[in-house]
């Protein structure tokens, strides 16, 4: 009989304190949720390789574990159509599920395009007379999206200075300039009228000729 009682008695201490522990576990309202590593939203240059921020699937409870944690066996799946090398904007997608928990989040990527043309200038070394027409010696507009620009640089010459400029579909500006190689290697030359060599009496007054 006492073998029966304490058999009896085990049993209903550990029928209650399942009963606590599920009561406990429904009463606590646990919650699956996932936790985003770095920013929300974020951009992406224009044909850069996207380095994944990361993302925990994180338990919180209203009573226990009311800051979360992450359990070892949380899988977050990560879904998006993503494409680093096309303008736009993209959602990349998170979801979990644990212990009969779903939980489900988001992150924004915008590939943009922030890179500047650049313009290669010709430069032949050669120099031009002040006063005289200088020739052009070519140039070229590149940019890392629309490629070739030549045809769209904007060309303005202005008291001895070239200045280039030209705009990618982006609105990305680029200004360049060239100094126009002026360059005199001649001295000025002095013409004495009356020749070098001047005869005068003594005495006389010079009269500069």
């Amino acid at each position: 009989k006492n073998r029966k009682r304490i058999i009896l008695c085990v049993l209903a201490v550990c029928f209650l304190l399942a009963a606590g522990i599920g009561w406990l576990v429904y009463a606590n309202n646990f919650t699956l949720s996932i936790h985003l590593e770095g920013e929300a939203e974020l951009l992406l240059e224009y044909g850069d390789t996207y380095q994944e921020p990361g993302a925990a699937a994180v338990l919180s409870g209203k009573w226990l574990f009311a800051e979360g944690f992450t359990p070892e066996d949380a899988v977050v799946t990560v879904e998006t159509d993503l494409q680093p090398d096309v303008l736009g904007k993209y959602t990349i997608n998170y979801s979990a599920q644990l212990y009969g928990l779903q939980a489900t989040a988001s992150r924004t990527v915008r590939v943009v395009d922030c890179v500047a043309p650049v313009i290669f200038l010709n430069r032949s070394g050669k120099t031009i007379l002040p006063g005289q027409p200088y020739v052009e010696e070519g140039y070229v507009a590149v940019d890392n999206l629309d490629g070739n620009l030549t045809d769209q640089v904007r060309r303005v010459e202005e008291l001895g200075v070239i200045t280039y400029t030209v705009m990618d579909s982006s609105g990305n500006p680029t200004v360049v300039e060239r100094e126009i190689p002026y360059y005199d290697p001649l001295p000025p030359e002095l013409v004495l009228e009356g020749g070098e060599n001047i005869a005068i009496p003594c005495g006389t007054f010079y009269s500069e000729p």
